[in-house]
């Protein structure tokens, strides 16, 4: 026989019933996931073009500068005042497009991040995670919000877009 010594027989009996019932749940709730493509997002976006070409042109204007210096020595960079005023042309365009790309993403971000949490409220999603297609987040089971993200987001080109939402994405059964 088992003695409970001082320890009241209710209180036994009430922790052997939670015991037993804590397997009797047939299914934990579910967590109600979707999923945003940020590319998309972006690639819909006028003023990332724009801000896209304008580092294209700069980057082409910095080799077409490198190009003049190096042709200037015959082809080849002959010493080492040249080999630093190259790595300094690099480093400056480098340098000012890191600082631009990071303020203007984190702007995007901020505006995403917004709009998809609008999107989760009226959609009674629990979280919504970046999933892009070269880099899966969710294997299975969300729900693709990215146009319905992109209608909320003023100005950006597709601000039109259908919303989705309605099933899984096909990514999201990888």
């Amino acid at each position: 026989m088992i003695s409970l010594g001082n320890f009241p027989r209710w209180v036994a009996v009430g922790l052997l019933a939670g015991f037993l019932c804590a397997g009797c749940q047939t299914h934990s709730p579910l967590l109600k996931t979707g999923t945003v493509d940020t590319t998309v997002l972006l690639q819909a976006d006028d003023e990332y073009q724009e801000f896209a070409q304008e580092y294209l042109a700069e980057r082409v204007a910095s080799a077409e500068k490198v190009r003049k210096i190096v042709e200037a020595q015959g082809g080849q960079v002959k010493d080492r005042a040249t080999l630093q005023e190259l790595q300094a042309i690099e480093s400056e365009l480098l340098k000012k497009w890191q600082d631009r790309t990071r303020e203007f993403i984190g702007l995007r971000m901020d505006r995403i991040s917004a709009a998809a949490q609008k999107v989760a409220r009226d959609k009674g999603l629990d979280l919504v995670l970046i999933d892009a297609k070269d880099y899966a987040t969710v294997e299975f089971g969300a729900v693709d919000v990215t146009g319905d993200i992109l209608a909320e987001i003023p100005g950006f080109a597709g601000g039109s877009a259908e919303p989705t939402g309605s099933a899984p994405s096909p990514e999201a059964s990888r």
